[in-house]
């Protein structure tokens, strides 16, 4: 039985520092990987955030309700109508191929 156990320790042991025979760790350093994982976190925000800054006049020559929104990688605040930020919101979460139901579904959700 210990015979066994051993086998599978090692067997486990094995398994698991395996993989670190492919990675290249040279260069690795933790401030590397933070400053990889942050950036790409902000200009993921940055080109997900809305870029319009006008609001636009409704055909009657009444302004539409206006939107504030937040550009999270710049810290600007930008207005937009509110037309155009649902447009944005529905075109970040989904792709057109979905079924118009969901696409409205998702209108009502981010309104």
């Amino acid at each position: 039985m210990k015979k066994f156990l051993l086998l599978v320790i090692v067997l486990f042991i094995s398994m698991i520092l395996s993989p670190l025979a492919a990675l290249e760790l040279d260069g690795f350093s933790f401030e590397n990987v933070k400053t990889r994982l942050f950036t790409n976190q902000k200009s993921e925000q940055a080109d997900s955030a809305v870029q319009l800054e006008e609001t636009a006049a409704s055909a009657d020559g009444e302004a539409e309700p206006a939107v504030k929104v937040m550009a999270t990688a710049s810290g600007n605040i930008i207005t937009t109508s509110e037309r155009e930020y649902l447009i944005g919101c529905v075109a970040c979460e989904m792709p057109p191929t979905y079924d118009s139901e969901a696409l409205k579904a998702q209108a009502v959700a981010a309104y």
